[in-house]
């Protein structure tokens, strides 16, 4: 199993990497980077012997947490909050969280 999520995971960086140009601004880089934390977090908790849905709670909860601790961030250093930064935050852990659950069903 372990080989299968890094390969999705390398499969679907890909994908939305080649679709970058398409989406404006840095909502590309939110969901590429959303993706990459959802699906490292499902594949630790799966290495750390966690149940198939435990582990698909923890690695969404992950990415999403770092997502909204990010926003806060900005608007702690002076920039604004971007509802659509946590729009493309939500895209990528949903990619990342089906992937992955697609491939713990092997």
């Amino acid at each position: 199993m372990r080989v299968s999520f890094v390969f999705a995971t390398g499969v679907l960086l890909i994908i939305v990497s080649c679709a970058a140009p398409l989406v404006p601004g840095d909502k590309w880089a939110h969901g590429l980077v959303s993706a990459g934390i959802t699906s490292a977090g499902i594949w630790l908790a799966v290495e750390a012997g966690a149940d198939d849905g435990t582990a698909i709670v923890c690695g969404v909860g992950l990415s999403a947490y770092l997502g909204v601790v990010k926003e806060y961030s900005d608007c702690r250093a002076g920039g604004l909050f971007d509802g659509s930064d946590l729009l493309a935050d939500l895209a990528g852990i949903l990619a990342g969280a089906s992937v992955s659950g697609l491939l713990m069903e092997e």
